[in-house]
């Protein structure tokens, strides 16, 4: 009997200030890892040899592998390849990735914003393998947008993805990264927990250490995360409105404290779209964890098998 085909791919899961990488099957299962910090000391080209170094180290280890694909942080343009100043990199400006690395390692390779690449993953061997239409939202250090539409990565006319994390959802004064006041993201992130945390000149010492002290009872924190909740259940209507997904799923680290704002999100969100019968999607934990980021780079891989 003929064994059947079961190719390996390298995934980089690159974050503002972390690499994760893997070598991961068609199956998605992921047989070896690394994480790491960002190379941003050398350069442009120092950060360029940094990806390639770990990728031809995969390479060496797995000579079988046959693509690489690339979940990154944005904005980029993933039809040509090119970063487009990434918010928390050096001021660089545009760097171009898919060129130089697809030459290098002569091998197939696939790039994509690191929400659409976690949504995709998700709808291939996470929670959304039977369905047509759902949204990913990774709530961490900023708040990250995949939607798939038919079952493919919605990404505008643009081509960059959607960035729901900036629709203005509060009229409280809460600074954004990106310039304006009230995004979703100055509430929903780690970094407007944080934000919170000196405003309020709470004794915490950081997001964490916030979950922990709601937890614990303690009055302030628990009044943050009420707001959380009352955030995240305007940011579910907004996108179930124009969108009529299927299920919205949370991932990212602020996911795992999904007991302190999960069930009153989801109870006030079916209140805002109760005059729209059959509008509220399912609202549940990727059960992908820490690994949907890799696994989005893995998908990017099989992306680029496939021509």
């Amino acid at each position: 009997m003929k064994k059947k085909s079961n190719p390996r791919v390298i995934a980089f899961d690159l974050g503002g200030t972390k690499l994760a990488s893997a070598v991961v099957d068609s199956q998605g299962a992921i047989l070896a890892q690394h994480r790491e910090f960002v190379e941003f000391t050398k350069g442009v080209e120092g950060f360029r040899k940094f990806l390639l170094d770990r990728a031809l180290d995969w390479k060496r280890q797995f000579p079988d592998v046959r693509a690489l694909g690339i979940a990154s942080c944005g904005p980029l343009d993933p039809s040509r390849g090119v970063l487009l100043q990434p918010t928390n990199f050096p001021k660089w400006g545009d760097i171009t990735l898919l060129g130089p690395l697809t030459r290098k390692l002569k091998l197939p390779v696939a790039f994509q914003n690191d929400a659409a690449a976690a949504a995709l993953a998700e709808g291939w061997v996470g929670g959304a393998r039977t369905m047509r239409n759902w949204i990913v939202l990774t709530l961490g250090t900023g708040v990250g947008t995949g939607i798939i539409m038919d079952r493919k990565a919605f990404m505008g006319g643009s081509g960059f993805g959607p960035e729901a994390g900036h629709m203005i959802l509060t009229d409280k004064p809460y600074a954004c990264g990106c310039g304006n006041m009230g995004c979703a993201e100055a509430v929903l992130s780690g970094t407007g927990l944080r934000n919170r945390i000196k405003e309020l000149k709470l004794p915490i010492g950081g997001s964490h250490a916030l979950v922990e002290a709601a937890r614990g009872g303690d009055g302030k924190a628990r009044e943050i995360f009420a707001e959380y909740a009352a955030v995240l259940a305007r940011l579910i209507h907004n996108l179930s409105v124009p969108y009529k997904p299927d299920a919205i799923f949370l991932s990212g680290g602020l996911g795992e404290a999904h007991d302190l704002f999960l069930e009153s999100a989801k109870a006030q969100a079916e209140k805002l779209l109760a005059g729209r019968p059959g509008f509220m999607p399912k609202l549940k934990m990727s059960k992908l964890g820490n690994d949907l980021g890799i696994l989005g780079g893995a998908y990017m891989g099989k992306e680029a098998l496939n021509g």
